[in-house]
């Protein structure tokens, strides 16, 4: 059985810039394994492997725009045989991505 979790944000910013935003943090921190980018600046995905031996969550973060911002959707699908998520790390794994995002954001 696999762990599922999801949530999104809103941005007062183009979902262009955001896109960049993503894919630097994406390319930058090396937990992320095996990005890939559907549709341009729209849907990312990537391995999340914080230690080798532990098993890869997958993490999509989507881009939709919204209002006079862009809405994100961050969502983590685990292995197929994690069967619960004990130690909350579905979840984390989106508040580090959102929290990275923010930063990066900040910083443009």
């Amino acid at each position: 059985m696999t762990v599922r979790r999801q949530l999104d944000g809103h941005f007062d910013f183009p979902a262009l810039e955001l896109a960049d935003a993503v894919r630097a943090i994406l390319s930058r921190n090396p937990s992320y394994h095996s990005m890939a980018e559907d549709g341009p600046g729209k849907v990312f995905t990537s391995l999340i492997r914080p230690h080798r031996w532990l098993p890869g969550t997958w993490i999509t973060i989507s881009l939709e725009p919204y209002d006079a911002g862009t809405k994100v959707l961050f969502k983590t699908t685990s292995q197929w045989f994690v069967f619960w998520d004990v130690l909350n790390t579905c979840n984390q794994h989106i508040w580090r991505a959102l929290r990275e995002l923010r930063q990066e954001v900040r910083q443009k």
